[in-house]
């Protein structure tokens, strides 16, 4: 009785430690950040996150997908209904290179950082302006879940959400 207390024992602090595999990294819900203010229903970020801007465009805004290895219908939807909006609202930007479709998978390695920097907990879509490789500002687009039950609606809010930034250049 006493050994297989102490093998069930060893194999709980072994397995706690991740001796036996590699455990799966735990994401935290975001604390709010001090350096961030509402905007309607969203967050606007002025301060500057570790995002890279490669449209090779001195100014560029970039819509973001973030999605992870587990995808649902949903999600699936959002980053359809988010890239027709941008691709059927913006084509003369995107060919310019000042609008920018990117979806990204915060499950690969590398990306991990997009959680922490845009304070995400969930699937979503984030607008980020870029200047000379500088992020400006971002907002997250919260609005596309609630609104997923119309496509039309979740086209006309993130193609509003994109404008207000083109204005606001």
């Amino acid at each position: 009785m006493k050994q297989a207390l102490i093998v069930i024992t060893v194999l709980l602090v072994f397995g706690a430690s991740g001796v036996f595999g590699e455990t799966a990294p735990l994401v935290e819900k975001p604390a709010a950040a001090v350096d961030t203010a509402l905007s309607g229903d969203s967050v606007v970020k002025t301060a500057d996150s570790a995002v890279e801007d490669s449209t090779g465009a001195e100014h560029a805004i970039i819509v973001y997908y973030f999605y992870g290895n587990r995808r649902c219908v949903s999600c699936k939807k959002i980053e359809a209904y988010t890239e027709e909006a941008v691709t059927t609202g913006f084509a003369a930007e995107i060919e310019s290179g000042l609008i920018e479709f990117r979806p990204i998978n915060t499950d690969d390695e590398g990306n991990e950082h997009f959680m922490k920097d845009y304070q995400l907990y969930t699937k979503s879509v984030v607008l980020s302006e870029m200047d000379h490789g500088e992020e400006l500002r971002w907002t997250n687009l919260e609005k596309v879940w609630k609104l997923l039950s119309s496509k039309e609606k979740f086209i006309a809010y993130v193609q509003d959400e994109i404008g207000s930034y083109l204005e606001k250049q």
